[in-house]
């Protein structure tokens, strides 16, 4: 008798992941569909060692997802790219075909779920983003095609040149206007803080009308980020649903098919009981 298993192979590649849940939401949706012959890990890979895994990734998984440092390091090995990944210059999800690297952007479709209702609220009004890295280009981008007026702060004004240039140059010279993060002030419809370093984060002169939405998450409490806002009469959201939906259009582009939207809640109702539990 031949018990061999033909095993499907994914995973996620960053520097660091040790913290990543993503082999939790992908297990969820496997084990959903039933799909024991389906595996999701994480691994380690440096910015410096991607150059060296990527044959590996390539020849052993037929889909993964990518996080910080590689988001925009990794367009020059892929074969292919999506519209939206090669206009912002960023991509987390990867799919195999035919020995071909195909990049896809979902961080995109998951940002913009976690708006919620405010995504049909926010066109003419004024956003400030926080930070100058890659998931910056991709709120940015998201949030230019929602017609935001956007105002970007980070640490690092060289960085913060840099991406007003790109964005004005991507998006046929529309003006940002940038700041250095401690000299952030003025009045804004939301904030939206795509970093993980807030340490130099000072509220300042600052007035956040309606939302405060922090891309980290936090099981079962709140974020650094968002508890700076917790006095004040606003929407906080984490980013545990943006990871949620950007994880749902990953499984449909490496299955290439839609998932019900009775299957999605579903599934949501499974993950959901990681940020729900005691």
């Amino acid at each position: 008798m031949n018990f061999t298993i033909d095993y499907e192979q994914y995973c996620v590649i960053g520097d660091p992941v040790y913290h990543s849940i993503s082999p939790f939401i992908h297990k969820v949706i496997f084990n959903y569909f039933g799909e024991k012959n389906k595996l999701y890990s994480k691994l380690r890979i440096t910015s410096d060692g991607l150059v060296y895994n990527f044959s590996l990734l390539k020849s052993n998984f037929y889909g993964f997802n990518v996080t910080s440092p590689h988001k925009m390091n990794i367009l020059k090995y892929l074969d292919e790219l999506d519209g939206f990944s090669r206009k912002v210059g960023c991509v987390n999800t990867v799919k195999m075909i035919n020995g071909k690297s195909f990049g896809y952007n979902t961080d995109s479709y998951g940002f913009l779920k976690g708006l919620k209702e405010y995504r049909d609220k926010i066109k003419g009004k004024d956003i400030l983003v926080l930070g100058s890295g890659a998931t910056s280009r991709i709120v940015i981008g998201s949030l230019i095609n929602l017609g935001v007026n956007v105002s970007v702060c980070a640490r690092d004004f060289e960085k913060l040149t840099s991406l007003k240039k790109f964005i004005e140059d991507t998006y046929d010279g529309y003006q940002i206007d940038i700041s250095p993060l401690d000299k952030i002030q003025g009045t804004y419809f939301g904030i939206v803080n795509t970093t993980s370093a807030i340490s130099h984060f000072n509220m300042g002169n600052l007035n956040i009308l309606s939302f405060a939405y922090d891309l980290n998450y936090s099981v079962n409490k709140i974020t650094d980020f968002l508890s700076k806002f917790s006095d004040m009469d606003i929407d906080l959201i984490d980013g545990g649903d943006m990871l949620f939906y950007q994880a749902i259009k990953a499984q449909e582009i490496w299955r290439d098919k839609e998932i019900s939207e009775e299957d999605v809640l579903n599934i949501y109702k499974e993950y959901i009981k990681i940020f729900s539990e005691d």
